[in-house]
């Protein structure tokens, strides 16, 4: 059961600032949080992070995370480094799009190792996938990545893409899955 323990708005929302630093969470874990962002894109702990940007050694426990379109438990879109995360986030694209288990939308090259994503990702229409949703043009990697969660189209109209690691490889993406399993 989902209890909130706190309200966060997505880091680099409000100046719409794309996150490129470091983030070391020294495995120290999140609990309860609540973003719940309906009528804009781009939702998670980041509103989006560059192809520099690194976030490691973080878990995001009981938490819920809902936007309108491109939501991830960690960010909504971009790319980067993700290593040593868990998260088992609710985690619903509402107003349709994509939603995915730690990076909604990747957009730039990215890098996922030792993830497990336990939690739920939902969307109304279009895209949802375990570790991302949408992978556009992009060079990805997941090595030793877990996927124990679900993932939900909610409604009854509209196409859909779901997959457990990717919701979708699109235009000319490239992915390498290695060590993986769910």
């Amino acid at each position: 059961d989902y209890t909130p323990e706190f309200t966060l708005t997505p880091a680099g929302k409000s100046s719409e600032t794309i996150f490129a630093g470091t983030l070391n969470g020294k495995g120290f874990s999140l609990n309860g949080v609540h973003i719940s962002e309906t009528t804009t894109a781009n939702t998670g702990l980041f509103w989006k992070t560059a192809e520099t940007s690194t976030i490691k050694k973080l878990k995001l426990t009981n938490s819920y995370i809902e936007g309108k379109q491109y939501v991830g438990s960690i960010s909504g879109r971009g790319g980067g480094t993700f290593s040593e995360i868990y998260s088992d986030a609710v985690v619903k694209a509402s107003g349709s799009n994509v939603s995915g288990g730690i990076l909604g939308y990747t957009e730039l090259s990215a890098t996922f190792d030792t993830i497990e994503f336990a939690g739920h990702a939902a969307v109304t229409t279009n895209l949802a996938g375990g570790i991302t949703a949408d992978i556009n043009g992009v060079v990805v990697t997941m090595t030793n990545c877990h996927v124990s969660g679900t993932i939900e189209k909610l409604g009854t109209t509209g196409h859909m893409n779901m997959g457990m690691m990717a919701g979708r490889v699109n235009d000319a993406g490239d992915l390498t899955i290695e060590k993986c399993f769910i």
